[in-house]
């Protein structure tokens, strides 16, 4: 097993303005894996997943997650997208309720 070390970006108040301190994470992964591993590309996506939990919560947005990983808000959701994370987390009755509401927003019209 190899040790891989990723400096993380911790929030420490989660309010506009505050400051943010690296963290030391290690993370063991079989050695096997290091091939397939772009060690950029790796610790942005490996960030991006520790950063989920808290979009998906409401706790930080979308557009937080990408300042605090240092890249554009289209870019994260391109990264989430290839990672099989949809952008819109909306469950089947939330759909079909949105287009009934559609459907009688256009019969007013």
């Amino acid at each position: 097993m190899l040790l891989l070390n990723l400096m993380v970006l911790v929030n420490l108040r989660m309010e506009k303005n505050s400051t943010f301190n690296n963290v030391k994470i290690e993370l063991e992964i079989p050695a096997s894996l290091l091939p397939y591993v772009n060690h950029n590309e790796f610790k942005s996506k490996q960030i991006a997943l520790l950063l989920y939990p808290y979009i998906a919560n409401g706790d930080i947005s979308n557009g937080k997650a990408a300042e605090i990983l240092g890249i554009s808000k289209t870019t994260l959701l391109d990264m989430f997208g290839e990672m099989g994370i949809p952008y819109y987390q909306q469950s089947i009755e939330d759909l079909e309720q949105d287009i009934a509401n559609l459907n009688l927003l256009n019969k007013v019209q």
